[in-house]
């Protein structure tokens, strides 16, 4: 018997192996990257539909299990889009038939995944040339998709890299921005202001895109937005529209909840024992401070966000 699935409750024994491992390593943060989460999920689904059903309700324990995922990080628009598309309209299916579905749509899925990524390296190519100065904060799959694009076609570019604190992966950003041939200024986030005045755009990734053109990503990207208007420097947040968010207008920062897990600072013991230490790790952009955003679709204006997320149902259903 697989076992229905409880949000916030631990998985439930009967999982297959491959879906309580995704599960896991999503709630712990093992499994980082919204698109990589999101193809996590669909392949945790279809394990899960693949194995033995002796309830006879498969459907209920599918969506069950949805459910348990996008409570992990209930912000985060790619969870809740790839489980709805999923399991859409399949009421009626008996479980062999649903078997079929789930199959074909995760195969659909990892079809659109190779598409998104290759489409939004080329658009933001677009925006580059050999010496362009890219200010980049924190780990984004889709920006260094971008870089390693930009490398493969020639252009030498200036990637101005902060530390991206509290979580941390600058340096890892600078290593692979370094790999795909361009000259690394790496800096502390305090240092923000003076590379700002130093680039030509800005370049981040999105952990949520709201319906209105407001995106939610790491801590800091909102500040660095406001200086980059303030020195003319556009402001790109690369994504897949599967990250749009599928009915949400904007967010408030509680609704904004996904917190650093790691211990932080390092001097904490040095700090007045009543500190409260501010973990979070997302802000909140308004769609007015950004240029565009770089997708599958091509480079959008923030207003075109809604539109974006009705093209990518048909697109993924075209793949089917």
């Amino acid at each position: 018997m697989l076992g229905r699935a409880m949000p916030g409750e631990p998985p439930p024994s009967g999982w297959p192996a491959e879906t309580r491992r995704v599960y896991l390593g999503l709630k712990s943060y093992e499994i980082v990257g919204a698109s990589t989460c999101a193809a996590a999920i669909v392949g945790a689904l279809e394990a899960l539909a693949e194995a033995d059903d002796d309830d006879g309700d498969l459907l209920a324990v599918l969506r069950d299990a949805g459910s348990a995922f996008r409570a992990l990080k209930p912000s985060t628009a790619a969870y809740a889009n790839v489980v709805d598309w999923l399991l859409r309209d399949a009421e009626d299916l008996t479980a062999e038939e649903l078997r079929g579905l789930v199959a074909r749509r995760a195969q659909a899925f990892a079809a659109y995944r190779s598409f998104s990524v290759e489409a939004i390296a080329d658009a933001g190519c677009s925006l580059l040339s050999t010496g362009t100065a890219v200010l980049i904060h924190d780990y984004s799959s889709t920006v260094l998709a971008v870089l390693a694009e930009a490398g493969r076609r020639g252009l030498t570019l200036k990637a101005l890299v902060t530390a991206g604190e509290p979580v941390g992966k600058g340096a890892h950003v600078a290593q692979l921005a370094a790999e795909a041939g361009h000259a690394v200024t790496f800096a502390s986030d305090s240092s923000t202001a003076r590379l700002v005045q130093r680039a030509d755009l800005f370049l981040t990734g999105v952990e949520t895109l709201f319906r209105s053109g407001d995106l939610a990503n790491t801590v800091g990207t909102y500040p660095i937005s406001l200086l980059a208007r303030e020195h003319g420097v556009p402001v790109y947040g690369a994504t897949e529209c599967l990250k749009i968010h599928p009915t949400q207008q904007t967010a408030s920062l509680d609704e904004l909840t996904a917190k650093l897990l790691k211990p932080w600072p390092a001097d904490a013991e040095e700090l007045p024992p009543a500190t409260e230490i501010d973990v979070h790790v997302l802000d909140l952009t308004p769609a007015g401070l950004l240029a565009g955003l770089v997708t599958e679709q091509g480079i959008l204006a923030p207003s075109e966000t809604e539109a974006a997320l009705a093209r990518l149902r048909v697109d993924l259903d075209g793949r089917l």
